[in-house]
């Protein structure tokens, strides 16, 4: 039994390990590749979270159920059936089941925006005031493309010996043409 419970722990650290030492991602910045280790491990501790949430709701509901129907016995006196509550142990099965429902809601919560943080950090979303949360802008596949293309095309002026302004001059060339 303790082993299940270690299950969830184990999985997230060997995922921890692999977003971590994976080989970085070709044609994006050291920057981009960090943001996106990043974002895969924030994705990676929100399933946890949602995997341990969920299962003490869970957990909560079978055990509040289990004392709340252990609470009430019955028995027969001989001149009829007498039954008998335990209001201590009813009590807490009502809280019990009370309170699975609320820690589900909350897990659902608190991974919702551990998710959204994660897509921030990715930069996938943004978040403004009086806007809420809306994709960004350079999210579009045609920015990706250019913002790599721009990269590869400085990689290549720099090595090719051209200065910054030589580079811009270039650039402000082919945008005119």
């Amino acid at each position: 039994m303790r082993l299940l419970l270690l299950l969830p722990l184990v999985a997230s650290l060997l995922t921890l390990h692999l977003v971590a030492t994976r080989s970085a991602v070709s044609q994006v910045s050291t920057a981009d590749d960090a943001r996106l280790r990043r974002a895969g491990a924030r994705r990676v501790l929100a399933a946890a979270q949602l995997v341990v949430g969920s299962t003490l709701a869970g957990v909560l509901l079978v055990t509040g159920t289990a004392l709340r129907n252990a609470s009430t016995s019955g028995y027969d006196a001989g001149e009829g059936w007498v039954a008998s509550t335990d209001p201590v142990v009813h009590a807490l099965g009502v809280a019990g089941l009370v309170a699975a429902p609320v820690v589900l809601v909350a897990t659902l919560v608190v991974t919702g925006v551990a998710l959204t943080r994660a897509s921030q950090v990715a930069g996938v979303v943004v978040t403004r005031r009086r806007s809420g949360t809306v994709v960004a802008d350079d999210a579009a596949p045609a920015h990706v493309t250019a913002r790599h293309a721009a990269t590869a095309y400085v990689r290549t002026a720099r090595a090719a010996g051209l200065t910054p302004e030589e580079t811009l001059d270039l650039v402000r060339g082919a945008l005119l043409t």
